[in-house]
């Protein structure tokens, strides 16, 4: 009799832990999707500035075979579709990463944004031997649009999770069902890794040695070498991509070869 009180505080505590574990996740993921939304369409009103800036270029064919000064809903709603998964990705990774960024929650959005920005933007870039930053312009434009983009998809994301994190209990029935509905949606869409993202983080909160570690300074320590590293990678790219803009020579930078460039087709 005695040890089945016990047992049934076990039970609840593992339960509590999975609720909140699943429900965090859906705030960023649900976050992160409609950030990704929102990007998307500031991202096709920069293509299309750049398109309407370069009329040389018109009927031409981008790095990703779209032809500019054309607007197709095909192409509009894969944009949409693609950076809404980043963005209930990024949503998911500051979740996770929150804790470890000092300051606070605009300090840490904008710290994340900044790190979304560097690194998004070296991936989108291209030098100077690729059509979409050495045909069309003006290209200074580009290149501070497409970096400003992942930056701004990374600061709004982090700004609805702070926003939907801090809600107390008071908090309006409605809002826990749409934020549930819109992080599913998010975490379905973005199931490849946002599924194995949140196995790992249910297991190391019910493992107590694991989430003590990954709560305490060595996990803080380790979000932060990450998050420092990927700025300083993303920098790196954007510097040499730019001189390589700037010179008209090609870059090495560290994502030259497989840069995840968005075409400005307009």
């Amino acid at each position: 009799m005695s040890e089945a009180p016990a047992a049934l505080s076990a039970s609840d505590r593992r339960a509590d832990i999975v609720n909140h574990t699943t429900r965090l996740a859906a705030v960023g993921a649900g976050a992160g999707l409609l950030a990704g939304v929102a990007t998307g369409v500031l991202a096709r009103l920069a293509m299309r500035v750049l398109a309407a800036a370069s009329p040389h270029a018109r009927g031409r064919i981008t790095d990703d075979q779209a032809e500019v000064g054309v607007i197709s809903v095909e192409g509009t709603t894969f944009l949409l579709i693609v950076v809404a998964i980043l963005g209930a990705l990024a949503g998911l990774i500051y979740v996770g990463a929150r804790f470890a960024l000092p300051g606070p929650p605009s300090v840490r959005a904008a710290t994340f944004g900044v790190v979304a920005g560097l690194l998004g933007g070296s991936l989108i870039v291209k030098d100077s031997t690729s059509f979409d930053f050495g045909v069309l312009g003006p290209q200074w434009f580009a290149v501070v649009a497409f970096t400003l983009v992942p930056g701004f998809c990374g600061w709004f994301a982090a700004v609805l999770v702070e926003r939907w994190h801090g809600y107390g209990d008071d908090r309006p029935p409605w809002l826990d069902v749409a934020v549930v509905a819109v992080g599913a949606l998010g975490i379905l869409a973005s199931f490849p890794v946002s599924v194995p993202l949140l196995i790992v983080a249910l297991v190391v909160a019910q493992v107590p040695v694991l989430a003590r570690t990954w709560q305490g300074r060595p996990g803080r320590m380790l979000v932060r070498t990450v998050l420092v590293a990927a700025a300083v990678v993303g920098l790196v790219g954007l510097v040499l991509d730019v001189v390589s803009i700037a010179t008209g020579t090609p870059a090495r930078a560290p994502f030259a070869a497989t840069a995840l460039a968005v075409p400005p087709d307009g």
